[in-house]
């Protein structure tokens, strides 16, 4: 298949060769020239209509498509742009997302890796600290419950907003951090991990880190993420037992809630505004909703 190929004509193509003789002579496709915007194939799949609609150069495109599948497709992407390669050089906005949210990577990092090299023996120190079952489940608990979230914030994420669910997911790990700082025994302690768990936005600011660069220049975006998650474990190595022989678990567990309040911060006034969606991509997540997934490129 040619890159450069029209999506009109590739959708065409697709229709004629999966769809069923009368539904394909029967089409009026909407981006042809005798046909009004209105005009629709429609088809049910699994006792409803797979409902989509694209809006391409000003012009709304609604139809319904047989065989279960929508291909999702518009000029800009199946054409190669006519000013040449596309510059591999940062914008000063992806610059200033690609380190405003690596910077909220390593301040929530920070906080959890500080715990890490003094959680066991500092753990002893609480009523039921001798019970090493239990301070391996106040250990293990913040997986288990950052597992469980991490997809419903990240479908979160698409419904309501990005930084809308990574502000909330910090505060979650910010209220985490302060119940384990204010902790009277280890049962606390566990539940204070697993709310810091529960804070699960990974997934949303890495979705919110593609939505801000362009392709061309994510793999330096995420990069630099990866690179400010290597340098806080190395430095909360060096650091945790340092600060613990001051402040104590509770200490550290307050710093870290700190951290995770000023990350807020830096979501709210630092990271760019998120880009609004636009229609085909809304399209696209309806037509996923109801069942029907684009064809791949």
């Amino acid at each position: 298949m040619s890159v450069s190929e029209p999506p009109s004509a590739r959708a065409s193509r697709w229709i004629s060769s999966c769809a069923p003789a009368s539904v394909a002579k029967s089409a009026v496709l909407p981006w042809s020239a005798d046909a009004s915007p209105e005009q629709t194939v429609k088809h049910r799949r699994h006792g409803r209509a797979a409902r989509l609609s694209l809006r391409d150069r000003g012009q709304s495109q609604v139809f319904h498509l047989p065989c279960g599948s929508v291909p999702c497709v518009s000029e800009s992407s199946a054409s190669p742009s006519a000013a040449g390669p596309a510059s591999t050089t940062m914008t000063p906005v992806e610059r200033r997302a690609s380190l405003s949210l690596a910077g909220i990577f390593a301040l929530r990092m920070l906080g959890l890796f500080l715990i890490l090299p003094v959680f066991a023996i500092e753990a002893r120190k609480y009523p039921g600290g001798d019970d090493l079952a239990l301070v391996g489940w106040a250990m293990g608990i913040y997986g288990l419950t950052q597992a469980l979230f991490q997809l419903p914030f990240g479908m979160a994420s698409d419904h309501l907003g990005r930084k809308r669910v990574i502000v909330a997911g910090l505060l979650v790990f910010a209220a985490g951090s302060f119940v384990a700082a204010l902790a009277p025994s280890l049962t606390w302690l566990a539940i204070g991990r697993g709310l810091q768990g529960a804070g699960a936005v990974s997934a949303a600011v890495t979705a919110l880190l593609a939505d801000l660069t362009r392709d061309e220049v994510r793999t330096k975006a995420m990069a630099l993420v990866g690179i400010s998650i290597g340098a806080m474990f190395a430095i909360s190595l060096v650091a945790a037992p340092l600060l613990v022989v001051h402040t104590g678990l509770s200490g550290l567990f307050a710093m870290t809630g700190g951290l995770a309040l000023f990350g807020v911060a830096v979501v709210i006034w630092w990271v760019p505004p998120e880009p609004a969606p636009t229609s085909s991509t809304a399209a696209c997540m309806a037509a996923r909703t109801s069942g029907c997934w684009p064809i791949p490129r």
